[in-house]
């Protein structure tokens, strides 16, 4: 079975009640939140092709990324990732775990 596409313009503020039912299975309530940010340089920023999805990001972002998130694993073994969400705003790449003790 294919994923299935909710879609829910902000003007249609009666029916984010429903569209955050169909998120149910993220189980974000009570969930900690670990921001990890790295600015791109001026060149990347003039570059362009950087858009929201990790495997777009320049390569020195994402190992900066990659080596605070394995050093947040090992440093809170009894915490469970329910989740990871990621944007690009500003010139600045940010990350952020989700998580709750397991």
């Amino acid at each position: 079975m294919g994923a299935e596409l909710f879609d829910v313009p902000r003007s249609q503020d009666k029916q984010m009640t429903s569209q955050r039912e169909q998120i149910h299975p993220l189980d974000l309530d009570g969930c900690g939140i670990v921001y990890i940010h790295k600015r791109m340089n001026e060149f990347e920023l003039k570059q362009g092709g950087v858009a929201h999805r990790f495997d777009t990001w320049p390569d020195h972002v994402r190992i900066d990324i990659q080596r605070e998130i394995d050093g947040w694993i090992a440093r809170n073994p009894n915490a469970a990732i329910k989740a990871i969400t990621m944007g690009v705003n500003d010139g600045a790449c940010t990350l952020a775990l989700h998580w709750r003790p397991k």
